[in-house]
């Protein structure tokens, strides 16, 4: 955990920037469009560059990579303002190449957008442990950046000052000592909760949960049906001081509490299942599904083979638990206005999935009321759309144009509002005001195209019954 950041100096820069590293394939998606941006290596820094699709020539110097280098690694600018700019082009030591961010498909800056101060406090919190700032800006060499020991067990001053002898209290906050739940909460602070999820990743079994352990484990039955004191933790199989787990062993004796007879539970099969059967290769699989083909391991325990939860018997249970750890954490005062944002968003879609869209829209309409960032603004337009409330989904594009009228996501997202209303008119009156806010904007003859189809789809309807005749 200590390698999840670490500073980019002179002295460390060729670990990741070397001419040889640099060499290597970048598998940008060809639907992108533009040539994929590029790092450049000065004596004294390193910095990623690129043309935007508008020409725009583009650069910020590299502060800092995040991620401990085992599924990949992605470097990260200081901005003024206390944020950051998650880098466009990351590394992927199992494909020995570099591959577009995950999560930065839609990213309007071809080397990434700076983020908010609070999605930036979000990911520092998970990969430092101090932070210093400079001038508004991080200062990664002054930081201590990776998970070191106060990160977890809080400040230790007064540990490694006291006097032996004095019989003073040595302890240290120890989160192994948490009841299971609060443990694995902890963890989950950078592991993932329910919380942190959509709900239709969570519903569709989406394989990219299993990127996020703290969530997987938390939404076990195995987790949730066990007694609230012996339930499982994080550290029964792992040491978070090591780079490790325990062996099958030692994971299958946390198994046989509360199955002590495995082989009553299973199907017959080639090899008997035994008490002494390994239980991980099955329960807790390799998923590699997800975010480019990495190897994670599902923490989600559950049948293999077992259909996924939306269409089981069990999605009620599901339902009910998101719902609550979607409440719970709009409650908690552990995000501010864009975490509480992304909260009711999260169920608001859950509502809806349940056909309760009044709840839903209500839902949306309190993530609005926390001002989220702009491109969220247009995210939630569409999902008022959806839940049936489309003249409230309007007014949030409109307001999002007023914001950001140099953007063209909104302009964008309001023709697409008023052609799947089945209003071209009103189409080819954002068309204009699109038009008129920027003039020389490429994407719009698309939008114009799409409009163009949708007239014409409009005209052989309305010939059809004629032609019949």
């Amino acid at each position: 955990m200590a390698r999840t950041g670490r500073a980019v100096t002179a002295a460390t820069r060729d670990a990741w920037f070397s001419a040889e590293h640099l060499k290597k394939p970048v598998l940008w998606p060809r639907d992108r469009g533009a040539e994929p941006p590029a790092y450049r290596v000065e004596p004294d820094a390193v910095f990623l560059e690129g043309i935007g699709e508008d020409g725009t020539r583009a650069s910020a110097r590299v502060a800092a990579v995040f991620g401990s280098g085992r599924h990949g690694v992605t470097p990260i600018a200081a901005e003024s303002g206390r944020s950051i700019r998650e880098l466009r082009l990351s590394y992927f030591p199992e494909e020995s190449a570099w591959r577009m961010t995950p999560g930065s498909a839609d990213d309007p800056d071809v080397i990434g957008s700076p983020s908010s101060a609070e999605r930036s406090r979000w990911c520092l919190g998970c990969h430092s442990t101090r932070l210093s700032w400079r001038g508004g800006a991080l200062d990664a060499e002054a930081s201590l950046l990776g998970v070191h020991c106060e990160r977890c067990h809080g400040p230790g001053s007064r540990h490694v000052s006291a006097d032996l002898a004095s019989g003073a209290d040595l302890s240290i906050f120890n989160p192994g000592r948490l009841p299971p739940a609060e443990q694995v909460a902890f963890c989950g602070q950078c592991h993932r909760r329910p919380c942190d999820l959509d709900p239709g990743l969570v519903l569709k079994a989406d394989p990219s949960v299993a990127r996020h352990a703290g969530a997987g484990l938390l939404l076990s039955a195995c987790f949730r049906r066990s007694p609230p004191a012996s339930t499982l933790t994080c550290v029964e199989c792992h040491d978070p001081h090591r780079s490790s787990h325990a062996s099958g062993e030692a994971t299958s004796r946390v198994c046989l509490r509360c199955h002590p007879r495995p082989e009553e539970k299973h199907r017959p099969a080639a090899t008997r299942i035994t008490a002494q059967t390994d239980c991980v290769p099955c329960h807790l699989p390799i998923e590699r599904r997800g975010k480019n083909g990495l190897a994670f391991v599902d923490h989600w325990i559950r049948v293999p083979g077992a259909p996924p939860p939306l269409e089981s018997p069990a999605k009620a249970e599901y339902l009910s638990v998101l719902e609550a750890a979607y409440r719970a954490a709009i409650e908690r005062p552990d995000r501010g206005p864009e975490g509480q944002a992304a909260y009711w968003t999260r169920l608001g879609d859950l509502l809806c999935s349940q056909g309760r869209f009044g709840e839903g829209a209500a839902a949306f309409q309190a993530a609005i009321a926390q001002d989220p960032p702009y491109r969220d603004h247009v995210l939630l337009a569409e999902k008022l759309r959806r839940a049936g409330r489309p003249r409230e989904g309007e007014a949030v594009l409109r307001a999002a144009i007023r914001r950001e009228p140099s953007f063209n996501r909104a302009y964008h997202a309001l023709v697409q509002h008023y052609l799947q209303l089945g209003d071209p008119v009103g189409a080819e009156e954002a068309l204009l005001l699109w038009k008129q806010a920027l003039p020389a904007d490429p994407v719009r003859a698309e939008a114009a195209a799409d409009i163009e189809r949708v007239r014409r789809s409009s005209i052989l309807k309305a010939r059809a019954p004629l032609d019949r005749r």
